[in-house]
């Protein structure tokens, strides 16, 4: 049981540190490529471009919302009376939304700001 503690401990801290991670690759990233600036995008941008360019720079303020969220709804499972099983998997699943955030918004970014401009104007 200790082993499966530890792991959804060291699971979920890795979660955190990617959320950073990701939070600051992309304000890197908007730091260089600023979705103000389209003019590479061509002659046709595609909606789900327009929509990325209106929400790109709220994307770190949301990775850091959702690092607090998942800090306040683990210390809530953690420190519940339900059984160890329980907490563990509950952690573990949040960890697992906080891994799907920080791959989701980054990823969304560089395919609604690169790619799908790139092949709307490539016909």
């Amino acid at each position: 049981m200790k082993l499966r503690i530890g792991l959804t401990l060291w699971i979920y801290l890795c979660s955190l540190i990617a959320l950073a991670a990701g939070a600051s690759h992309l304000d890197l990233a908007l730091g260089l490529y600023s979705p103000l600036d389209a003019t590479h995008l061509g002659p046709r941008a595609p909606a789900f471009t327009q929509a990325i360019i209106q929400a790109v720079p709220h994307h770190p303020l949301w990775m850091v919302i959702g690092a607090v969220a998942s800090v306040l709804a683990a210390l809530y499972f953690w420190r519940s009376q339900r059984p160890t099983e329980t907490k563990t998997f509950a952690v573990t699943m949040i960890a697992a939304m906080n891994f799907a955030l920080a791959a989701a918004l980054p990823m969304a970014f560089y395919v609604g700001y690169f790619v799908v401009p790139k092949a709307a104007n490539s016909f």
